[in-house]
């Protein structure tokens, strides 16, 4: 065989492993509910200052085909000095997704990025500065 042929060879088994994939299986579409903050069911805290304490309520993310995402939140923010009122807020954030390995990689039209992991399960797990969401189908 000759020396092209066998560079030839070589690269047509090397580029497919040095592929980012960014076109998500089709088990990876869909509605993704939020199901554990810190294992335990919502509602749950995420965040506590002096200031005020920020509950999930609830949440869904939807992966579609065409790479978009809609991820929405429920939350209750509690006011901890000067008396204010409770607010219940829903943040929508929008955008577009991409798929590596094990990680969906999420940036909204708003200019955040996050990531989260996707488990064995199909699960999407979030590590949100140390409290641990969990998303299923």
């Amino acid at each position: 065989m000759s020396g092209k042929r066998l560079a030839y060879l070589a690269l047509l088994f090397l580029v497919p492993a040095c592929v980012d994939t960014t076109a998500p299986q089709e088990d990876h579409y869909g509605r993704y509910t939020l199901r554990r903050i810190n294992g335990v069911a919502p509602p749950g805290a995420v965040l506590e200052s002096a200031v005020a304490r920020l509950d999930f309520l609830g949440g869904t993310l939807h992966l579609n085909k065409d790479l978009t995402f809609v991820d929405s939140t429920r939350m209750k923010v509690t006011p901890l000095k000067n008396g204010g009122d409770v607010q219940t807020v829903v943040d929508v954030a929008a955008g577009l997704y991409r798929i590596s390995n094990d990680t969906l990689h999420l940036e909204s039209s708003r200019g955040e990025k996050y990531y989260m992991r996707i488990q064995s399960s199909g699960s999407l797990v979030q590590d949100l500065s140390g409290v641990i969401l969990l998303y299923r189908k």
